[in-house]
């Protein structure tokens, strides 16, 4: 449904949904941790990252932390391996329209990211960031 996060496992061949929540009207992307204990959700309008803990298979009770202060949130990548693994850059537009990467960062504790700042990439619209990628 419109506005829902759902959580899906696999066995085999077999897709099964295992956990849904409401209330995410904005969610437009979402990505897991590299040891798939943490689950990123973008939301463009609130300006925030929520952080569910998805260690246990459903999304816990209590989620989600929420990392505010994401102008535009919207897409987003994540290191997958190698002495950077966990960092995510997430495409942002503040409203003073500074255009930048948000850095986060999971993996050292389920259900939880770090915020490590931003890095401004200049205030014209041709700075402002759209799809992203990070090269392993």
């Amino acid at each position: 449904e419109a506005g829902d996060i759902a959580l899906y496992a696999r066995a085999g061949d077999v897709v099964t949904e295992v956990d849904r929540v409401h209330g995410f009207a904005d969610a437009a992307e979402a990505l897991f941790s590299p040891d798939g204990s943490t689950l990123l959700v973008s939301q463009v309008e609130p300006n925030t990252v929520a952080v569910f803990d998805v260690e246990n298979g459903t999304l816990a009770p209590g989620n989600p932390a929420a990392i505010t202060g994401i102008g535009l949130a919207e897409q987003m990548d994540v290191v997958a391996r190698g002495a950077t693994a966990g960092l995510v850059v997430v495409a942002s537009t503040d409203v003073d329209g500074t255009a930048n990467v948000h850095l986060l960062q999971v993996g050292q504790t389920p259900g939880a990211a770090a915020d490590l700042g931003r890095v401004a990439l200049g205030t014209a619209s041709t700075d402002i960031p759209t799809a992203i990628a990070l090269q392993p």
